[in-house]
Order: structure tokens, then C-alpha cells, then sequence
């Protein structure tokens, strides 16, 4: 596992060892970054080659980025390597925040992030602004995602420009809709399914 591209690209990541944490696999996490950047160029929120001017300094198109269930951290820390100004991590298991620190130590983006140790059901109630991407990958079985999701639509988190990337399992059917988000695309890498949505208003 590592990182695909951005100023961190090449750096080696290191995995979660847990049953309760499933890693996102470098092609299914390359397929979501390619899913993003398309939506940013369509929308005009970045130029293609936009990464070589982050490599330059200048951010890309979110600055703000949530990682809910964030397990090693891979999704957030890509962010981050793309030129996200800063990622909160929301992981409630304490090896896998072990492995976010290291993860962030070994691709000099620590400075960027911020681990937060709680279930995501408390990030969501409590933390009080928009982002501009929310990354969700729960366990496939998680009991609670649906009503997870539905409490992340509803919330404040929620802005005119968020989107928002569910990886789920491609048995299990994104909602087209859910409170002020609708499903733009799904695409489908082996057993997993990626679900990227957007404020409804966005066109």
C-alpha cells in the first residue's frame, strides 16, 4: 500500500492489522481520486495537471476533507498528498489511530491532520462545519451505516460544495438520494463499489 500521487506519491503505507478494519486497496483508492478529479475538472474546481502545481504548493480542489472510518488513514493522507490543507480522521480503534500517526509520520504530512479517537456516529453530531469531501469506508458489514449515512446528509458537515465518497459493498445499493445529497455515479472494482455524491443543487 502506498501513496498514489500528489507530494507524498511512492511514500510506503503501513497496513491495519484488525478484523474490524478493512484497507482500501491502491487500485479501488485510485479509482476513487480518478472519480473525484473528473467531477473537478467537469466543475471547474481544477485544471488537468493540477497535481504538479501541488507539487508546487498550490492546494487542490478540497481543503478541507473528512476521514470517517478511517482505519491507516490511506484515503485522508492521498488527500493530503493532493494537496488537501487539512484532514480529520475519525477512527474509534486504537491500533488503527496507531497506525494513522505512523502513516502521516512517514509521508511528512502530520502537520495537516488531526486524529480524532471517537465513533463516527459522535464525529458527526459534534464537529460544527462543512467540509468540502467526506471519505467513508466502513466495514461492509457494519450494522449501523445506513443510519450513519443518513445522519451525515442531515448534518451540518453537509455544505453547497461538499461530496461525499461511500465505499460499500457492490451486493449493497447506494441511496439516489439522501437529504441534501444525491448519488452522481457508482462504479464497481471487484466487490467493491464506489459511491460518489454531491450537494443537490450542484450542477
Amino acid at each position: 500500500m502506498r501513496v498514489i500521487a500528489g507530494i507524498a506519491r511512492g511514500r510506503p503505507l503501513r497496513s491495519v492489522e484488525s478484523r474490524s478494519v478493512r484497507p482500501t486497496s491502491d487500485k479501488v483508492k485510485e479509482a476513487t481520486f480518478a472519480m473525484l478529479e473528473a467531477e473537478a475538472f467537469k466543475r471547474g474546481l481544477a485544471e488537468p495537471g493540477y497535481l504538479a502545481d501541488v507539487d508546487e504548493g498550490v492546494g487542490g480542489p478540497w481543503q478541507k476533507v473528512l476521514d470517517l472510518y478511517a482505519g491507516s488513514g490511506a484515503l485522508g493522507i492521498e488527500a493530503l498528498s493532493r494537496g488537501a490543507e487539512s484532514v480529520d480522521f475519525v477512527e474509534a480503534d486504537a491500533r488503527a489511530r496507531e497506525v494513522i500517526g505512523e502513516n502521516l509520520r512517514r509521508t511528512g504530512l502530520k502537520g495537516s491532520a488531526r486524529i480524532h479517537g471517537i465513533r463516527v456516529e459522535a464525529a458527526i453530531s459534534t464537529f460544527a462545519h462543512p467540509y468540502d469531501l467526506i471519505l467513508l469506508d466502513p466495514p461492509y458489514g457494519e450494522p449501523a451505516l445506513e443510519l450513519v449515512f443518513h445522519q451525515l446528509c442531515e448534518s451540518v458537515l453537509i455544505g453547497a460544495s461538499t461530496f461525499v465518497v461511500l465505499e460499500h459493498s457492490r451486493t449493497r445499493e447506494a441511496p439516489s438520494k439522501c437529504g441534501r445529497l444525491r448519488l452522481l455515479k457508482t462504479r464497481i472494482h471487484g466487490g467493491t463499489a464506489i459511491s460518489l455524491y454531491a450537494a443537490d443543487h450542484q450542477e
